[in-house]
């Protein structure tokens, strides 16, 4: 079975390239290949040789898996519906306002958090996205292109999934993915306090606390995890 290019960093693909005989520069190019030009086959990769792109078809695969479904509002608001690798599903938005598009991803398919308000905490938790799935909500879009702002407010709690929302994050603004602002991006919480500390020393994107209530009181009776 083949492994998700998509998902992968830097450093990822250098280690495969040091096992398989290659440049370690190579990965460089490859990662550019993959996130900056949307690529959907190994042979558009016009600078890297035929033996090496051929070695990458056969480990590696580069297919995006299309929204199932898209509701469109009336400001051209855009729902997306997706089904995750391991068969959940999950949403997410675009959000056209002027010159600044915003995508709105989930990072879980359901929630632990159990918030009052929120419908998918009603639904439990399912799983954890893995980098491939975060990433495929940007790259399978028609607007993939035109996103300028990401916001981590989608289903679940990016926290209780840190590692893989971070190396999303990685290959969102790295000069070898995406290249989005680090500035640009927003991470939500509703107040996972240990991965506030790791987030604040770990990355340099922004970070929003949901706090839904300023009252003590009224804030535990609809987000226990006050």
């Amino acid at each position: 079975m083949k492994l998700k290019i998509i998902g992968c960093n830097l450093k990822d693909i250098e280690l495969f390239a040091s096992q398989n005989g290659m440049k370690t520069y190579l990965a460089k190019q490859v990662c550019y290949w993959i996130y900056n030009h949307g690529i959907e086959s190994f042979s558009q990769m016009i600078n890297v040789s035929k033996e090496n792109r051929n070695i990458f078809d056969k480990y590696f695969d580069i297919e995006k898996k299309s929204p199932l479904k898209t509701a469109i509002s009336a400001d051209g608001t855009k729902k997306y519906l997706f089904k995750t690798e391991n068969g959940n599903y999950i949403e997410s938005a675009y959000i056209p306002d002027g010159k600044r598009h915003t995508l709105c991803v989930s990072s879980q398919a359901g929630c632990k958090m159990n918030c009052k308000f929120c419908y998918t905490g009603k639904q439990g938790f399912q799983e954890n996205l893995s980098v491939f799935d975060i990433i495929n909500q940007l790259d399978a879009i028609p607007e993939r292109d035109l996103i300028t702002n990401i916001v981590f407010m989608g289903m679940g709690e990016p926290f209780n999934n840190y590692d893989n929302v971070l190396k999303a994050l990685e290959i969102l603004t790295a000069e070898w993915g995406y290249k989005i602002g680090k500035r640009k991006i927003t991470v939500s919480t509703a107040g996972v306090v240990p991965g506030i500390d790791k987030f604040l020393k770990e990355s340099d994107s922004n970070l929003a606390v949901s706090l839904h209530s300023p009252f003590e009181d009224q804030r535990s009776q609809i987000m226990p995890i006050n």
